[in-house]
Parts: C-alpha cells; structure tokens; sequence
C-alpha cells in the first residue's frame, strides 16, 4: 500500500501481504501538504499542495523509495491519475485539469491543459476520456483527452452539492 500522510508529510510504503498485520517497509519524506498517490508500474505519483508540484518516486526498492523527478503544477493540485505516458492532474486553485507526459519520469513535462471552472476536487481516465467531479460547480465533467496536447470537455452532469471524488467502472461513474 502507498500512503501519503499530512501530519508526517511523508509518502510512505505499507507491506499488506499479512493483512492482520500491516508493516512499514519505507518512506520518504516528500513535503508539507501530499494530497494523492497514483502508482504506475514502478512509480508513485505524489501532488503536494504545499510545494504546488508533481513529484515522481522510485518504488523499485520499497524499503527505500526516492525521488526520481518532479514538475511545478501549479498552486493547489488535488488529485493524480495515471494512465499510460500520461498523469491527469486537477487543480483547485487554477481550476483547470492539467495533462503530463511522464514517459520520462526524471523529466516529466506539461502536454496541455483545460479550464474547467472552480474547484475541481478529483479525476478518474479511462480510455479516452478523463471524469472530473468539481466541487465548485457541482458538477461531473467528461473531457475527452484522446489527443493530450488539447483536451477538450465532452459533456457534464450536474451530480448535487461539493462531490470529493470520482471513480469509473464500465459504463458507470
């Protein structure tokens, strides 16, 4: 299990194997305000809302995770999702999804963006599409990110007061 912990601002690593009795491999120490971990492969996404970044870590090693490269995003990033050379990242401050090529993970760099409006709080890909719940308009938004240089939004719902967070199964969010 990946955690990331506000209190300790550390990324932490958890064994499961033994779910009565979950032990701390490693950890590494990251900053002042990670908000979401996405792992892909060997590498854990971290937004931290403190240093406003993307910051990719090494997990080869689980008793001794590092850091591998990271990318100013921002102020205020909330939530990470990754899939295939790409990490969707939403903003609560810029208010906008962010799309990062990360095929290099030492350099990860900006591939495009999208406004959304106010507070987007979470976001969930699959296939060609990336769902954002926005806590500020009340909303789920698709936005088709089948060409990640210029995402662009497919459709929206309005879902009812401050959703917090999304997830796709299927047909289904």
């Amino acid at each position: 299990a990946y955690v990331v912990d506000r209190a300790s601002t550390n990324f932490k690593v958890i064994d499961v194997s033994d779910p009565g009795t979950p032990s701390l491999v490693g950890s590494l120490g990251i900053g002042a305000l990670p908000n979401s971990v996405y792992v892909s492969g060997r590498y854990a996404y971290v937004v931290d809302q403190a240093s406003d970044d993307l910051k990719v870590i090494d997990v080869s090693d689980p008793s001794s995770p590092s850091l591998a490269g990271s990318l100013g995003i921002g102020s205020s990033p909330y939530s990470v999702y990754v899939s295939g050379r790409y990490a969707y990242i939403v903003d609560g401050t810029t208010d906008d999804l962010k799309v990062i090529d990360v095929s290099d993970p030492g350099t990860p760099a900006l591939a495009g963006s999208l406004s959304l409006g106010y507070s987007p709080a979470s976001v969930y890909v699959s296939g060609r599409y990336a769902y954002v719940v926005d806590s500020g308009s009340d909303d789920l938004k698709v936005i088709d990110v089948s060409d990640p240089s210029s995402p662009s939004l497919a459709g929206n719902l309005g879902i009812g007061p401050y959703p917090l967070s999304v997830y796709v199964s299927g047909r289904y969010a």
